[in-house]
């Protein structure tokens, strides 16, 4: 039995989306599969305790990429705008008195 949680892992791991990558054929930038190639990737053969003990692992560690990632994007949000307020004279920058 797979558990959800290790499963997810595992398909979205630099493993499985280089063998995605390597079977898989693209026209259009969409990758098609077939049950074929899915009945094919190798999966790892782990015990279910080992599965639940690697997800509950990565928990912590997927919840500090999120929070991350949502701090990096109001980030990058927050350095837009104020190119843009700089870019186009909306704000302006002061001049120290002793640089005139």
């Amino acid at each position: 039995m797979v558990e959800p949680a290790f499963a997810d892992l595992w398909l979205n791991s630099d493993s499985a989306r280089s063998y995605w990558r390597r079977v898989c054929a693209t026209s259009s930038g969409l990758y098609t599969i077939n049950s074929r190639m899915l009945a094919a990737m190798p999966f790892p053969l782990v015990p279910r305790e080992e599965q639940l003990r690697i997800a509950r692992a990565q928990q912590p560690l997927t919840s500090l990429i999120r929070a991350e990632s949502g701090k990096l994007g109001r980030l990058a949000q927050m350095k837009q705008g104020l190119m843009e307020d700089l870019l186009t004279g909306r704000v302006r920058v002061p001049i120290g008195d002793d640089e005139h």
